[in-house]
């Protein structure tokens, strides 16, 4: 099979996701709770394993310490799916509110250059994200992760598509 078909099914796949999450945004944020909680193990994991390959007294502290976190994490995901919603939730308005005000300093500091406008944007969106999402807390936990990965497979899947087209007509090129 050809390598652009391989991306048309994988759009296909995230577009079909991506509206499933949507239309049903309390079991996709469970599940995105569980994707975390998955990538944190086996984050984790390696982190353990390089405390075998890696040299140094102060590496091999981080990678323990960095490991142990991450599949304290990932267990305490797994155990308490529901409290990992409300916690991972909240975490992300954090990393939201904190980015808008890196990005406003940012646009600032950039206000005579083309960058301003899409720094001050970036700011505004991410500012008003997660003044919605602490707004409404902790009911927007239990929706919030689904949307947000409803919405992220769907940009995934529209760019996987036009990645299969674009491909195609490579390969269609470089046959014909």
């Amino acid at each position: 099979m050809k390598r652009s078909t391989w991306w048309t099914i994988g759009g296909v796949l995230m577009l079909l996701g991506g509206v499933l999450a949507l239309l049903n945004p309390m079991a996709a944020s469970i599940s995105a709770v569980f994707l975390a909680a998955w990538f944190f193990l086996i984050a984790g994991v390696f982190q353990l394993l390089a405390v075998f390959t890696d040299r140094g007294a102060g590496n091999k502290l981080f990678h323990g310490l960095w490991g142990a976190v991450a599949i304290f994490l990932a267990i305490t995901l797994l155990a308490n799916p529901l409290a990992g919603m409300f916690t991972l939730t909240f975490a992300v308005a954090l990393v939201l509110a904190i980015s808008a005000i890196i990005r406003l300093v940012l646009a600032i500091s950039y206000r005579n250059s083309p960058a301003f406008w899409g720094l001050l944007v970036s700011a505004l969106v991410s500012g008003v994200l997660a003044f919605l999402i602490l707004w409404q807390y902790p009911e927007s936990a239990m929706v919030f992760l689904g949307i947000y990965l409803g919405v992220d497979l769907l940009f995934a899947g529209f760019a996987f598509l036009s990645l299969g087209m674009t491909g195609r007509r490579v390969e269609n090129t470089l046959s014909g």
